[in-house]
């Protein structure tokens, strides 16, 4: 009987094993830009386009000094990384966030470029939020569509926002205008939770922009956008950012998507994240991240 039970527990930890299986063979470059990786039939290359500097403070004005230094980050900035993702299914070519601004908005381009991968090669281009940092490489400096045979995805809702955008800075009015209006004729909207492409569907999280969404790719594998900022806040859905004025919707946005990832017992890009890959499981406080681990090629 015991060796019954031992036989069976081993199947149960193989099949949960074979289960919680993640992105395969993830390797990622010396100087840490590239992270490539397979899961579900598709290949990727997450792209790490630069990065920025964000107050601590501003990030997580609900955290008491000893919860930040538990999490590491009682310090009084982080670098906010900005992840493109790209992905190549054997049959499209698609850019997740074409991310990137001022100086960063042209190394998307010249990665792909050092990849082998012509900008216009790339069959889909697929938007989170309109925010400057995520549209900045959707653009030549000449103010042309980068990836000139490329269909654009955008929440309509998103959209229609920033065409009037009252009361936003005038910053995110002008990332929207420079980056994202010249596009007009090569954006196809998304409206709420749907197939954007084959295999990749909309998430809607609206909340730290109007017409925000995050990605699920194939069943198990989801792109965060701005719906979840830090790794952190997987365990601390509640720490929102000050300059997340719609503090509700945010945090509705953030544990729907959560918990759709633990549901399908997924894995995470955070687009911001320092280790940007992981798993997200639900504990008996919530929710758990657990980073994945890269081999140095």
């Amino acid at each position: 009987m015991i060796r019954i039970l031992l036989l069976l527990t081993g199947l149960i930890g193989a099949c949960q094993h074979l289960h919680r299986e993640g992105p395969q063979s993830l390797v990622v470059s010396p100087d840490g830009s590239r992270r490539y990786f397979e899961m579900e039939g598709n290949s990727f290359i997450l792209f790490d386009v630069g990065s920025f500097d964000m107050e601590v403070r501003q990030l997580f004005p609900q955290a008491t000094e000893k919860e930040l230094a538990d999490a590491g980050m009682n310090k009084p900035v982080i670098a906010f990384h900005m992840q493109s993702l790209y992905m190549d299914t054997g049959e499209q070519r698609i850019i997740i966030e074409p991310a990137g601004f001022n100086d960063s908005a042209q190394n998307l381009h010249r990665m792909l470029k050092d990849e082998g991968i012509p900008l216009e090669s790339i069959d889909a281009v697929i938007i989170t939020h309109a925010h400057f940092d995520h549209i900045g490489a959707s653009i030549t400096p000449e103010g042309k569509a980068a990836f000139a045979n490329a269909t654009y995805y955008i929440q309509k809702t998103e959209w229609l926002h920033w065409l009037e955008a009252k009361g936003e800075p005038a910053f995110l009015r002008e990332g929207f205008r420079n980056s994202l209006l010249p596009l007009q004729e090569h954006v196809n909207f998304v409206d709420g939770e749907q197939t954007i492409v084959a295999g990749i569907k909309a998430v809607a999280s609206p909340g730290h922009s109007p017409g925000h969404m995050s990605i699920q790719i194939g069943e198990r594998l989801f792109y965060s956008g701005d719906s979840i900022l830090q790794a952190i806040q997987v365990q601390h859905p509640e720490w929102i950012a000050s300059w997340n004025l719609r503090e509700e919707k945010v945090l509705a946005s953030r544990k729907n998507f959560l918990n759709r990832i633990a549901e399908n017992q997924g894995w995470l890009i955070g687009t911001h994240f320092t280790a940007p890959i992981g798993a997200v499981t639900r504990n008996d406080q919530g929710y758990l991240w657990t980073a994945l681990e890269a081999k140095s090629n």
